[in-house]
């Protein structure tokens, strides 16, 4: 997971969300609808208060079923919609805050935004910047509406998680007609954190999107491990794959290619014992 700045932190959320509203041409909605925006300035001084880590004390705002429905249009109308220049300005920024790869995997492109907290429960958040995930369909789609109101299950936010100095992603190279590779969660230091970032994986599917990579990686590679190693010795190649993790992990020190060229490093006399009986 990358970790991302919040996007358009110098526009208040009442600001963009009546912009938003304004965009309607009837005057009835646009009055009903601006009821709100002392609500959803609040929501988002609150979400930044308690959401991820206190979901359990986040005060939510009451709204009646009919103006939720109301509320949660505001993004697809006007928020995310093309035609509507004002909402989708803000819209196109929170996306390139994201640098084109999804927030969550990066492997997809980030061509979608995800609502952290669902709009359909959360609908004076429906076009709060912080609760707007830049992610690749595929994430977004496997993570749908999910939501939980435990703090230890409340997934990892891009905006707010920062483990970029901490290793969570570890994998176990598995040997048998070729080469494969189990990836883990090896993160013990705190038992929420490590719930949370458990509970991400498992809803966005990482593990297997990893080990798709992964695999190509090992298949696209072997054959010129296997002639560096008949040609320079065992010896060169543990120095070239501590080479390969430590330029992986200076970019990115839980990606699938880091944690691959850690195990590679680690079990490096099982791989060549591979390689020497697997011509």
């Amino acid at each position: 997971m990358n970790k991302l700045t919040i996007p358009l932190a110098d526009k208040s959320s009442s600001e963009i969300f009546e912009q938003c509203v304004r965009g309607y041409r009837d005057t009835k909605k646009v009055r009903k609808l601006l009821r709100y925006k002392k609500d959803v300035e609040s929501s988002a001084k609150n979400y930044l208060k308690y959401i991820p880590c206190d979901i359990e004390h986040y005060p939510q705002t009451p709204v009646s079923s009919d103006d939720k429905e109301m509320l949660v249009n505001v993004y697809k109308d006007k928020f995310s919609k093309a035609s509507f220049s004002k909402g989708r300005a803000y819209y196109d920024k929170i996306l390139a805050g994201a640098s084109g790869k999804c927030a969550i995997c990066s492997i997809g492109a980030a061509s979608t935004l995800d609502h952290y907290l669902p709009k359909a429960e959360y609908p004076t958040l429906c076009v709060f910047p912080a609760n707007l995930v830049p992610e690749c369909q595929s994430c977004n789609k496997n993570k749908g509406d999910f939501i939980q109101i435990e703090n230890e299950k409340m997934l990892l936010h891009p905006y707010f998680d920062d483990l970029s100095d901490v290793i969570w992603l570890d994998g176990k190279l598995v040997f048998s007609s070729v080469i494969g590779i189990e990836y883990y969660n090896s993160y013990t230091s705190d038992p929420v954190m490590a719930s949370r970032i458990s509970l991400t994986i498992e809803k966005y599917k990482l593990f297997p999107l990893f080990a798709i990579q992964a695999n190509s990686d090992i298949s696209n590679n072997i054959s010129m491990w296997r002639k560096q190693l008949q040609n320079t010795g065992t010896k060169q190649l543990r120095i070239y794959f501590s080479a390969c993790r430590l330029s992986r992990e200076e970019k990115d020190l839980n990606s699938w290619s880091s944690a691959l060229y850690r195990a590679l490093e680690r079990q490096c006399d099982e791989v060549i014992d591979w390689l020497n009986n697997n011509p």
